[in-house]
């Protein structure tokens, strides 16, 4: 079980989320040389479920970082 599993589980239904996350993974790597387990926690699932793109996701947690 790889660490997108462990954090968004292993059900099918789940897979929609896990994808969507490694997208975000990718980006903030390529970003910033980090990845999402690398950094402080930060609501992944609430931006997915709120229906924002990884992109959106990627630069909102970004700028909430930068604010703390």
């Amino acid at each position: 079980m790889d660490d997108f599993e462990q954090y968004a589980g292993t059900d099918p239904q789940d897979a929609p989320f896990r994808d969507w996350l490694r997208k975000c993974n990718a980006m903030l790597i390529k970003k910033v040389g980090l990845g999402v387990f690398d950094l402080p926690d930060w609501t992944w699932r609430d931006a997915f479920e709120d229906g924002a793109t990884p992109a959106q996701a990627v630069a909102e947690m970004r700028e909430e970082m930068e604010d703390a």
